[in-house]
């Protein structure tokens, strides 16, 4: 702790955007199947048990996916009642072409977080956190965060 200050990692897709229920919903429309649901993944990434769910990894790196992501109901206040309690540290993983995509739209959705505060990148094992809320195991099992969540 810093100055007396957490600091707090934040994961961005499934914590406060929907990400697989919105490929999925996404995918179900664009090639008219029939309505499937996050319930119906087993793990993160392909499933390898599914592979017409394993098409949706391809909208995450679309740069129109990111910029129409559903916010989470309740993120932005969640957001605020962390920032009170520490300093909120976006932590990312996006492909290139959707980075800054990405933080335009928390910029925009979360004006409370200073800009600086937002890390893109997939080695959130290498940032020096108090707390880690993050919704992959993979991040959380490999976390240098004093409190991985």
């Amino acid at each position: 702790m810093r100055h007396g200050r957490l600091r707090i990692g934040v994961d961005v897709d499934d914590v406060l955007y929907v990400c697989n229920q919105h490929a999925i919903d996404m995918l179900c429309k664009d090639k008219n199947y029939l309505p499937l649901n996050i319930n119906d993944i087993s793990g993160w990434g392909a499933t390898s048990k599914n592979a017409l769910l394993d098409e949706r990894i391809a909208y995450f790196s679309k740069v129109d996916f990111v910029e129409n992501q559903p916010i989470i109901p309740g993120a932005k206040r969640f957001i605020e009642q962390l920032s009170k309690k520490g300093d909120v540290i976006f932590i990312t993983a996006v492909g290139a072409n959707c980075m800054s995509a990405r933080a335009e739209r928390l910029v925009k959705d979360f004006p409370m977080i200073p800009e600086r505060n937002i890390m893109i990148g997939a080695r959130k094992d290498l940032m020096n956190l108090d707390i880690l809320l993050d919704d992959g195991a993979h991040n959380i099992l490999g976390s240098s965060a004093t409190y991985p969540v």
